[in-house]
């Protein structure tokens, strides 16, 4: 997932937005791999939130645990309304909807958009 979709996506975002962007990985020992550290530092640097990380990720903050709780469940619940029929349209729908979410965010320049749903 990062090294395709994050990466595709971040690649095509403005210098301005790029300066701007901080990434944040939370703190799940199957986020931890080796190979996606280094993808992770290599590609954010210092703007990167990820244990172990420049700017460690805080375990257990109230302000951060609903990405770990909310996000999947909810994505799924839109992927799912209309059950996919193959592997391929399930990683496009969830593409698709990862991608709506993140426009929004940007549009949103970072602030709430639960409203928006």
């Amino acid at each position: 997932m990062l090294q395709g979709f994050v990466a595709e996506w971040y690649d095509n975002l403005p210098l301005e937005k790029l300066r701007r962007l901080w990434f944040q990985q939370d703190g799940a020992s199957a986020h931890y791999a080796l190979r996606d550290r280094n993808w992770l530092t290599d590609t954010f640097g210092e703007q990167l939130i990820v244990r172990g990380g420049p700017v460690p990720w805080p375990p257990r903050s109230p302000d951060l645990t609903p990405l770990d709780f909310y996000m999947w469940g909810y994505v799924k619940s839109l992927v799912y309304v209309d059950r996919p029929q193959t592997l391929e349209e399930l990683r496009e729908r969830v593409r698709e909807e990862w991608a709506r979410r993140m426009e929004q965010l940007i549009a949103a320049n970072g602030q709430h958009i639960e409203h928006l749903q």
